[in-house]
């Protein structure tokens, strides 16, 4: 059975990282031809996990269907299958793929670490609230052994994705106290930067809301509802993090000015240090929250308490 290295990776970085595992457990002799037909098995895959990191994913899943065929009882050329398809689309038959080894897998590796990719792909499919409750299965409990990292900020994700601020701030202050040096966390407070994978660029995405306001934080309400009582509220901030540690806060807030954002630190009334970019007119808003997008950072509205 070989080691799964994807467990020293960002699980923020979504489904492309996970390509990573296959070239560095599977290390050996590169291929020496691009013929499928005179490769071998293993040939086939390493050259599959290669064509994948050039974003080649047409020849990346030729080859590995290819190979799986030649093996059909490898289940880690499932799932690498299965992350290939996903990046293209066919995220159908990559959750046929991982269900199958999730029920047919002996390794509760295997089985997690397809359960992983599988809830992604309902996210992909723009399926949130059903990406969440296999994430909260996935990080059920706190045994070090069986959740990992990527578990908890799979749950952060799809929290974001639904728009559970609690959940997300939660899931934020669990990976800090289980995993503060883990590469998950880093990406939580943007120390790292997202590498953004075709689905994100070419909009498989889009559905997937903006990150949810900080919890007590009053929600924007949904523009697309009739909400005639109230009167449009006028956003005073972005938030792009919320931290229990002022030092974590600070780290943010000085890779901000970096990129040439004004930042501040605030204390909520929970006793968490939020980082926001104030804005120096309302309309600077959507302005300002795609600059930060464009530096890897996902910020939000804030609202003036009184509004």
């Amino acid at each position: 059975m070989r080691r799964d290295a994807r467990r020293r990776l960002p699980a923020g970085v979504p489904l492309i990282a996970l390509l990573v595992v296959g070239v560095v457990a599977r290390l050996g002799a590169q291929a020496s031809g691009s013929d499928i037909s005179n490769a071998t098995t293993e040939q086939l895959v390493q050259m599959g996990l290669e064509s994948a990191l050039r974003n080649d994913f047409a020849s990346a899943a030729a080859m590995l269907e290819e190979a799986l065929e030649r093996s059909p009882r490898d289940r880690d050329i499932a799932i690498e299958l299965a992350t290939v398809l996903s990046e293209i689309g066919r995220t159908s038959q990559a959750r046929s793929f991982l269900t199958a080894v999730i029920r047919d897998s002996d390794t509760i590796h295997q089985q997690r670490r397809a359960a992983r990719i599988r809830a992604r792909t309902f996210l992909l499919d723009g399926a949130p609230e059903v990406a969440l409750a296999h994430a909260r299965a996935l990080a059920s409990g706190d045994n070090r052994a069986v959740v990992t990292a990527q578990d908890i900020f799979l749950l952060y994700e799809a929290s974001v994705a639904v728009g559970d601020s609690d959940a997300a701030e939660a899931a934020t202050t669990r990976m800090e106290r289980l995993y503060p040096r883990s590469p998950e966390y880093q990406l939580l407070v943007s120390r790292a930067r997202y590498l953004p994978t075709p689905s994100r660029i070419f909009g498989s995405m889009s559905s997937i809301p903006e990150p949810p306001e900080e919890s007590g934080q009053e929600r924007e309400p949904d523009s697309s509802e009739p909400n005639s009582d109230e009167p449009a509220r006028t956003p005073r901030a972005v938030q792009t993090g919320s931290f229990r540690d002022r030092e974590n806060a600070e780290y943010m807030a000085q890779d901000l000015e970096r990129f040439g954002f004004e930042a501040r630190i605030e204390t909520t009334a929970a006793g968490l240090f939020r980082v926001v970019v104030p804005l120096a007119s309302p309309e600077d808003s959507q302005e300002t929250v795609i600059r930060l997008k464009d530096r890897g950072l996902q910020g939000f509205l804030l609202f003036d308490a009184g509004e």
